[in-house]
């Protein structure tokens, strides 16, 4: 296992450091061989893994973010998913690259609050700033992400409608505006969160387009 472990750091090593992506893909598949056979040894090392991420080459990323994925567990879901968040952050480009690197990070989130439920809380203020994102792809990836948080975890119900209300009238996507109203719809309970729901989407829509006419007394 010393010799794995050895192996395995010095993959990790070459993947940060080499210039040449053809280098950084052979790595990749070497670490992909490994994850195999040597799971466990792998697991220790993911944070090594996605250190790599900082590589410009989508298919790099891709493949990082496979492998990582395939090597979650509860003792590293926490880091995995805070080096996540960190990386989302970073992307702040309106480039179509880091529109779909961005996409990536953001499906690799959902596939980690999938396995482990408990860390959704801790990335859903983040990725709900993403709904305005000017990428509609990944902004509906977030709205998915966020309806299925709201069916599967009760418990963050009350937070999650409170922030799409906050964002629902910067959204500029038909789409995902179409997909949160019927988040307010169906999971607005109380009397204070429908009247919530019902003030924002006044606020969203504008003035109505009434006017008064004073020869016939009424409106228009």
């Amino acid at each position: 296992s010393s010799a794995i472990r050895a192996a395995a750091a010095c993959y990790c090593q070459l993947l940060i450091n080499h210039s040449d992506n053809n280098v950084k893909l052979i790595v990749l598949g070497k670490l992909e061989d490994m994850k195999a056979q040597h799971t466990d040894i792998l697991r220790d090392m993911v944070m090594d893994v996605l250190r790599a991420l900082s590589s410009p080459n989508v298919d790099i990323k891709k493949k990082i973010l496979d492998i990582v994925l395939d090597l979650l567990s509860s003792k590293n879901i926490e880091e995995v998913v805070l080096a996540l968040k960190k990386e989302v952050v970073k992307v702040d480009d309106l480039s179509e690259s880091a529109g779909e690197h961005r996409q990536m990070l953001v499906q690799a989130i959902h596939k980690c609050t999938i396995n482990f439920p408990d860390v959704a809380g801790a990335v859903v203020p983040l990725l709900m700033g993403f709904l305005t994102d000017p990428n509609h792809v990944s902004a509906m990836d977030v709205i998915y992400f966020v309806r299925e948080i709201m069916e599967t975890n009760p418990k963050l119900q009350q937070q999650v409608l409170e922030l799409l209300i906050d964002v629902l009238p910067q959204v500029r996507s038909s789409r995902v505006c179409s997909c949160g109203l019927w988040i307010l719809g169906e999971y607005s309970n109380t009397k204070e969160e429908i009247e919530s729901a019902l003030e924002v989407i006044k606020e969203s829509v504008g003035p109505l387009p009434f006017f008064y006419n004073d020869e016939d007394d009424g409106y228009y």
